[in-house]
């Protein structure tokens, strides 16, 4: 998500949103195709991955003693099933980077771009580490 960092500046109020905020930035014509592909590609990538992680992520109980099930009760509502689990943390902030990517779908077809511009942006898409 290195690339996501760059646009930190552009936001309207100058920092990251928590996880699950709504992103507004400003782009350039220039620049509305690349930022699409971005949070369009991170977004959906983040979804696969939590989707993956998700059931690993529930904590079985180390012994079948009941201070030992309700630990790992407890701890799996933290990580995956409280609304505010990290889980729904993450998931709350891959669909803020797709609802991004939709407004600035939109912003690239008011720019003038063709639907074939916008979905070719996306197979150009070199994710950086």
């Amino acid at each position: 998500m290195n690339e996501l960092a760059g646009y930190y500046d552009r936001w309207e109020d100058k920092s990251p949103p928590p996880s699950g905020g709504d992103l507004t930035i400003k782009v350039s014509r220039e620049q509305v195709l690349q930022a699409y592909s971005i949070f369009k590609n991170e977004g959906d990538r983040l979804r696969y991955e939590l989707g993956k992680l998700q059931d690993k992520l529930r904590v079985p109980p180390c012994g079948g003693d009941p201070v030992s099930e309700d630990t790992a009760k407890a701890m799996t509502w933290k990580f995956v099933d409280a609304p505010d689990s990290y889980y729904h943390r993450y998931l709350g902030l891959a669909q803020s980077f797709l609802a991004t990517a939709e407004q600035l779908q939109r912003t690239a077809k008011e720019y003038g771009f063709t639907d074939e511009d916008i979905a070719g942006s996306l197979k150009g898409y070199k994710r950086i580490d």
